[in-house]
């Protein structure tokens, strides 16, 4: 039997819509938001879609209800629409992507009275058939959405494209390492690190030969399974030298405090949340040059095109700076624009005006 209505009109009953639950994006920022939401009085569950959920015991211990769904199976939707009955919510907050439309119509019969809120988390560059395809689906689902928020000033700029109206709220980081500070005193052995799940798009493979090529400790953190031959390759070669210190899926925090440098050459990123940790920690950043990244510029971070030579060039810069120079720590601007305390406080806030607006039909 689904919930009854609230009887504290002061609590809000949010349920966010995930597809697998992964140790990534914006299942570690619920996670590091979890207690900030309770206090201001945000009752939240998660559902996640998909056949593999290895971070969902992370989500129940940080205070969430998960609820797991099959996807793309026939009763898929049947399921997640029952779930979103069960927690009788006052707002469904999307985030996946994929189905967008089919998600937005499910989730608006489970809860005709819920305000739907879509946030993206990506910059996408869509072309050709599936420009049309996501700008069609936007044309219909956004309809029935209160609100888009998009994750940083690079995606909002990007739905612009679409003729979608989508304002900034940053994605943030734990608590944690709001309190973490890196070693800046010189070393003739620096240690890089690289923080994200594998894949085509992370493009770690370009950090990876730049960091051989300049015979320089690596640690490299995240799930490999979307690694290529390339990358598992030059991973093979760090270790068989002695300058892979540590790899997988494992905490960043305490590599970010002993290490000398972040290193992320991804092809496209929305919001990095592994770089704005980097940051607020004050490890010194080596990012691509991409839109999505241009947040970072005033924390000091060196923007670096997607070159092999200029990845190599600009290692050798860092690693030559780490030998005979100080560097600063993070600014106290950068800890409060990136803590999970504001974040959170924005989303409340964002959250109350959608139901109060459809409370009072104003």
């Amino acid at each position: 039997m689904p919930r009854p209505p609230r009887e504290d009109p002061e609590r809000i009953r949010v349920v966010h819509v995930l597809n697998e639950l992964h140790p990534s994006g914006m299942e570690r920022m619920l996670v590091a938001a979890g207690r900030h939401f309770r206090d201001l009085g945000i009752v939240s569950s998660v559902i996640g879609q998909g056949a593999s959920h290895p971070y969902a015991a992370a989500l129940e211990a940080a205070g969430y209800e998960v609820m797991l769904a099959p996807v793309r199976s026939s009763d898929g939707g049947k399921t997640m629409a029952n779930m979103i009955q069960v927690v009788h919510p006052d707002v469904v907050h999307l985030h996946s992507e994929k189905d967008y439309l089919r998600t937005v119509l499910t989730a608006r019969r489970a809860a005709p009275r819920a305000a739907l809120v879509r946030s993206i988390h990506s910059v996408f560059a869509a072309t050709g058939a599936w420009r049309w395809r996501r700008t069609a689906q936007a044309v219909i689902a956004d309809r029935m959405v209160a609100a888009l928020v998009s994750c940083g000033p690079a995606v909002e700029e990007n739905e612009r494209r679409f003729f979608r109206y989508a304002p900034t709220i940053l994605n943030w980081v734990d608590d944690r390492f709001l309190s973490i500070e890196s070693d800046t005193e010189p070393t003739n052995n620096p240690i890089a690190v690289i923080v994200g799940n594998c894949s085509a798009i992370k493009n770690h493979e370009m950090a990876l030969n730049a960091l051989l090529h300049s015979h320089v400790a690596v640690v490299h953190i995240g799930d490999e399974r979307g690694a290529t031959p390339k990358e598992l390759a030059l991973l093979e070669a760090l270790g068989d030298r002695g300058l892979l210190i540590d790899r997988g899926v494992k905490d960043p925090a305490s590599w970010l405090a002993r290490a000398q440098g972040f290193f992320l050459p991804s092809t496209n990123e929305g919001f990095s949340i592994a770089l704005a940790e980097a940051v607020v920690v004050g490890i010194p950043a080596l990012v691509s040059d991409l839109p999505g990244i241009q947040w970072a510029a005033e924390f000091g971070v060196e923007r670096v095109p997607l070159s092999d030579e200029e990845w190599r060039s600009a290692t050798d810069r860092w690693r030559s700076a780490t030998q005979h120079s100080r560097w600063a720590s993070a600014n106290d601007e950068a800890k409060k624009k990136l803590s999970a305390s504001r974040g959170a406080g924005e989303y409340a806030k964002l959250y109350r005006r959608l139901v109060s607006k459809r409370t009072t039909g104003a």
